[in-house]
């Protein structure tokens, strides 16, 4: 996972992918980045995607409330 600004891609593309995660981790040696990233990059079954967060002022309007995951 890693923070950036929204990235225009084409969500079917499998190649592209890999290569936006390729250069993001390309300078990263903590831990075991590079060990992990070249296995991910070789899963033919690699998954990709954003992840998105909505900032509200209230959970709830009226009688009408956000619960349970949709809330959190």
């Amino acid at each position: 996972m890693f923070r950036s600004t929204p990235l225009d891609y084409d969500h079917r593309e499998v190649a592209e992918h890999k290569r936006l995660i390729g250069e993001r981790f390309a300078d990263d040696t903590s831990w075991r980045t590079r060990e992990l990233l070249e296995s991910a990059l070789a899963d033919p079954d690699f998954y990709f995607d954003a992840l998105g967060q909505v900032w509200m002022d209230s959970w709830s309007s009226g009688r009408i409330a956000l619960v349970g995951d949709a809330a959190w």
